[in-house]
């Protein structure tokens, strides 16, 4: 008598076409149904490219080159700021109660205007929409806090060049830098979230760590400092009393001074770390050149 036996297991053949809702990583066309092996009917990019993931090796490489150059240009930023600033003190001092100074005051403002441009093309979004759903709240809210932070720039120098002011406006223009500082905290924060998303579609899960430590390390010392700043201001402005107004500064003084050596070793950290996006992001460049040069899909079957 003989037994039924099982069927032989016949092997699930792998799909051939896109079966899911996936934009293409140039144009951002829908490429549900299309077969693996062919191409955009919009822009000719290969669709394997665009199942691949969200690694930024088979990203657009004009977008993986505007990272790095986003991150570049923040690093000149900051040297310019520095140098600037530098040059500004010094200026200052020896232009005291001459006009001619009030170039020195704006001088910083260049260094700060780099940063910006350079955050502006970090922040810039993936032209196939991948990754809009994790972090491009993150990305507006990056962008909307330097436009602030220039605006408290901005109102700082006029405050400084100004001098004197009525006590209505002055604290009118104080209550402005209370709200900007706020903002500017909310920036670092966003920054540092966005950088470690990004360092997501490296991958560099030693990047990721970093940018989360220096997120809460920086953000909260950086944060600390430009509300103890602002605390002074207000210390000086609401207080009548000259002993009084001593007193309280220079405790806040004390205190700030402390806080601000911890915000200036996480910003060599935070320093240290953009050099090292900058690497990954010029390295993921040069790959999706070269991929996307090929023409090869590297969803086609051997």
């Amino acid at each position: 008598m003989t037994l039924p036996t099982d069927p032989p297991m016949i092997p699930a053949l792998p799909p051939t076409t896109v079966e899911n809702d996936v934009p293409c990583r140039k144009c951002s066309y829908n490429l549900r149904g299309l077969p693996l092996t062919g191409r955009c009917p919009e822009c000719s990019t290969p669709v394997g490219l665009s199942i691949m993931g969200d690694l930024l090796q088979y990203s657009d490489p004009k977008f993986v080159e505007g990272l790095e150059r986003g991150v570049r240009l923040m690093l000149w930023g900051m040297l310019i700021s520095v140098v600037f600033a530098f040059i500004a003190g010094l200026g200052a001092s020896f232009l005291a109660g001459s006009p001619a100074r009030i170039i020195f005051q704006i001088l910083p403002l260049a260094g700060n205007v780099v940063m910006i441009v350079g955050l502006w093309m970090l922040t810039e979004p993936d032209p196939s929409g991948i990754g809009e759903d994790r972090y491009g709240q993150i990305r507006t809210l990056v962008r909307l806090t330097i436009i602030i932070g220039l605006v408290d720039q901005v109102i700082t120098i006029a405050m400084q060049i100004a001098g004197a002011l009525p006590p209505a406006l002055r604290a009118a223009l104080i209550t402005t830098l209370v709200i900007a500082a706020i903002f500017q905290i909310v920036a670092i924060f966003a920054q540092l979230e966005y950088l470690r998303r990004l360092a997501l579609r490296i991958p560099d899960p030693e990047l990721v760590q970093r940018a989360r430590a220096v997120m809460w390390g920086f953000g909260i010392s950086y944060g600390l400092v430009l509300l103890l700043g602002v605390g002074g201001m207000l210390i000086a402005l609401v207080s009548p009393s000259t002993a009084t107004v001593g007193g309280g500064l220079v405790a806040v003084g004390c205190f700030a001074g402390i806080i601000a050596i911890v915000a200036l070793v996480y910003s060599i950290i935070y320093i240290i770390m953009l050099f090292r996006f900058r690497r990954q992001f010029a390295d993921k460049a040069l790959i999706a050149r070269q991929i996307w040069a090929s023409g090869e899909n590297p969803a086609q079957p051997a």
